[in-house]
C-alpha cells in the first residue's frame, strides 16, 4: 500500500463530520462542503497532505453541470475523486452567480464525500432524521405552535429534497456516462410526467427501477404511449 493511501486512510479513520447544518423549511438536518473542510483542514495538516478542489462547466445534453475534483496529494502521488451538480434554470430569490455558486457548493461537497468516504446517503424520513428532529433544542426565537389534532405531513416532506435529486443524478452520471445518463433522466421525467423539483418522495423506487432497466431512449419511446 502507498504512503499516500495510507494517510488517506488515516484521515478517513479520524474525520467526524456529522450533519450540523439545519434546514427549517425542509425540516432536516444536513452537512455543507464548508463544514466539512472546517473539520478536515486540521487532519490534512496532522498528515501532511494538500487537498486542492477545482471547478469546470460541463455540457451534457442540453444541460450545464459543474464538475467539482477534488485532489489531495502526498509528495509525488495524488488522488482525485470528482463529482457533477447541476444548475437550476431558475431559484427563487438568487441571481445566476448564486446558481452557480450553489451547484459549485453541492458538487464540491459529494466530491469530499467520495473521496473521504463520508456517508450521506441517509434520506430525511430515516430514523435518524426522526431522531435529530425530536431532540433539535428550542431556540427561544420562535414561539412554538399550540397543540393540534395530526395532520398530513407538510407538502415539501412529499418530494425528494434537492441534496436527494443530486446524489441519484451523480449516481447516474457515474453508472452511465455524461451523455447517456442525462439522455436517460429527461426520459425518467417525461415517463412520469414530472420535473426535476416534482419528484415524490413515494415514488423514489420506481425512479430508481426506472433507470436499473434503462435500455436506451428508442426503448422508451417504443413504449411510451
Amino acid at each position: 500500500m502507498s504512503e499516500l493511501s495510507k494517510r488517506i486512510i488515516q484521515v478517513q479513520t479520524e474525520l467526524k463530520a456529522p450533519k450540523d447544518q439545519y434546514n427549517d423549511f425542509g425540516k432536516f438536518y444536513y452537512r455543507s462542503a464548508e463544514s466539512i473542510l472546517e473539520t478536515l483542514k486540521p487532519l490534512l495538516a496532522k498528515h501532511e497532505l494538500l487537498q486542492v478542489i477545482s471547478d469546470e462547466i460541463v455540457l451534457s445534453g442540453d444541460w450545464h453541470y459543474i464538475k467539482a475534483t477534488v485532489t489531495v496529494s502526498h509528495g509525488e502521488e495524488s488522488l482525485s475523486v470528482s463529482a457533477l451538480a447541476r444548475e437550476q434554470e431558475s431559484k427563487k430569490g438568487m441571481d445566476e452567480s448564486q446558481i452557480t455558486g450553489t451547484a459549485s457548493s453541492y458538487a464540491r461537497k459529494y466530491a469530499l464525500n467520495g473521496l473521504w468516504a463520508i456517508d450521506d446517503t441517509k434520506d430525511s424520513d430515516t430514523n435518524e432524521y426522526r431522531k435529530q428532529t425530536e431532540s433539535k433544542p428550542a431556540t427561544g426565537t420562535r414561539k412554538s405552535k399550540p397543540a393540534a389534532d395530526p395532520k398530513p405531513k407538510s407538502e415539501p416532506e412529499d418530494f425528494l429534497s434537492y441534496d436527494e435529486v443530486l446524489e441519484i443524478q451523480n449516481q447516474i452520471l457515474t453508472a452511465m456516462g455524461h451523455t447517456e445518463g442525462a439522455t436517460a433522466w429527461r426520459a425518467m421525467l417525461k415517463m412520469f410526467r414530472v420535473t426535476s423539483d416534482t419528484l415524490k418522495r413515494e415514488d423514489k423506487s420506481k425512479y430508481l427501477k426506472f433507470f436499473a432497466d434503462w435500455g436506451g431512449e428508442s426503448n422508451v419511446n417504443g413504449n411510451d404511449k
